[in-house]
């Protein structure tokens, strides 16, 4: 049995499934799950796995079939559904100052906007609760510190407890991710009272975060989020740890390692997304040294299955983590037809009720959808879908990567180059460790279903210090 695995939560993504208070009983609902979902799985999908060790050494046919697995039936609509999501942006204040922070041209432009209102969150939040389906997830204060507003935050709680009722659906999850640097044991009280999720952003270790963040952040952040796991009782639904990877941080594996090491179960890692020009961002000089950090980081996953352990990798397996999300789609065989929902399944919104696509795009007027209280309009095909990307058309792996992230693309001049051979490389590396996972069923089955119900270890910094 993998003893790794001694407790776990469910992430309030989709409605909780398999929650209950005793942590053993998660691991023993996702070992029943297992075996129902991989008789499902042998039944929809393809056992493509069999043909990956067959065809390995041979790039064209692997790719060929690949594709030929994972096209999405021609019944399906060609629009993948995406979970509703609104975003309340914010005043972009923060109270750190980022070197590599991809909202501080919107924070010098955009931070003389006028405060949330009680009337923006009761009239966006009527919007998405009369959709016959869906059950939205809300994001708040995503343009800077979201802890700096926590009293709207508060009263954004109430109000959709309150419409949640009144069109008798289940609340939307709320939850606070922050830098920590303004926890305190009555915040946390709070959340923790009212059911919320928390989540930490770090960007590594002390050295990574404090380079690009400040002196001593690291270390003030971690210090008051172990608040959380001093008291009692602890937060229902964490994040765990986000971590941005930039050319302060490259090795993604070394970040990985030091998280880890602070005793963070959940980690998502994502490249920062930037103009080429941009010394922090992705870019062609960043990515052999990206390129380098997840072959050891995924060099790690295997020993580890090797050793018969699975924390470490089920921290990472999410779609909230940037090379996660292929593993996932490709172990519970989900393909996607199109990079994200931007504009057609999740918004962002300004104080002032302007609809933008995603919180990256607030800062580009000319992408305004519209607003909260004038109207707007979905647009479907704001983010196209791969077989209508020239660049993305003959690609073995479209239905898996989804296409580039169009924000990317805009900050380069439509140049994906650097994403695209990014993607490519991940997803090979996730085959390879699928293949891998074929050898120790007992293992595959457990990540399968607990990926399949978003299943997670519980964060508890500092709790199970261990060797990096």
């Amino acid at each position: 049995m993998l003893n790794s695995l001694n407790a776990l939560t469910v992430l309030p993504t989709d409605p909780p499934l398999l929650y209950s208070p005793q942590t053993g009983a998660y691991l023993a609902a996702a070992q029943s799950e297992a075996k129902d979902f991989l008789t499902y799985q042998k039944q929809e999908a393809p056992d493509w796995l069999d043909y990956y060790k067959k065809l390995k050494g041979k790039r064209k046919e692997l790719q060929r079939f690949i594709l030929n697995c994972f096209t999405p039936p021609a019944a399906k609509p060609q629009y993948q559904p995406f979970q509703t999501s609104i975003s309340f942006l914010g005043e972009f204040k923060c109270n750190l100052a980022c070197v590599y922070c991809f909202n501080k041209d919107a924070q010098k432009t955009l931070n003389k906007t006028k405060h949330f209102s009680e009337k923006l969150f009761t009239v966006a939040l009527q919007k998405f609760y009369k959709q016959k389906s869906g059950w939205p997830a809300v994001d708040f204060g995503y343009s800077g510190e979201p802890l700096l507003f926590f009293d709207w935050f508060q009263k954004l709680w109430a109000i959709n407890q309150k419409l949640a009722a009144q069109y008798r659906k289940p609340p939307a999850a709320l939850g606070i991710m922050t830098n920590g640097l303004l926890l305190d044991d009555k915040i946390i009280a709070w959340l923790e009272q009212h059911g919320c999720w928390i989540g930490l952003s770090l960007d590594g270790g002390a050295e990574a975060t404090n380079s690009g963040r400040g002196a001593k952040v690291f270390e003030r952040a971690l210090k008051n989020y172990k608040r959380i796991f001093s008291r009692n009782s602890w937060i229902k639904y964490q994040r765990g740890v986000s971590a941005t990877i930039s050319s302060l941080n490259p090795d993604v594996s070394r970040v990985f390692r030091d998280l880890w090491g602070e005793g963070f179960r959940q980690i998502y890692m994502k490249p920062n997304r930037a103009a080429a020009d941009n010394p922090y961002g992705l870019n062609k000089k960043l990515w052999p040294k990206l390129k380098k950090g997840y072959q050891k980081l995924f060099a790690l996953f295997t020993a580890d299955l090797r050793a018969g352990r699975l924390d470490r990798l089920l921290a990472i397996a999410s779609r909230f983590d940037y090379a996660g999300r292929f593993l996932c789609r490709i172990l519970i065989h989900t393909p996607v037809t199109r990079r994200c929902g931007a504009a057609y399944g999740s918004v962002s919104l300004r104080n002032n009720g302007d609809v933008y696509p995603c919180d990256t795009y607030a800062a580009m007027l000319k992408h305004q959808l519209g607003n909260i209280y004038t109207g707007f309009k979905w647009e479907r095909d704001f983010i196209p879908a791969v077989d209508d990307l020239e660049h993305c058309r003959a690609c073995a792996y479209r239905y898996i990567c989804g296409g580039a992230c169009r924000v990317w693309q805009e900050y380069n001049d439509g140049d994906a180059s650097v994403e695209c051979a990014l993607n490519k490389f991940l997803i090979e590396l996730c085959f390879q460790l699928a293949a891998e996972l074929e050898k120790y069923p007992e293992q595959k089955q457990l990540l399968s279903a607990c990926i399949k119900h978003n299943i997670v270890p519980p964060t508890r910094p500092g709790s199970r210090k261990e060797k990096k």
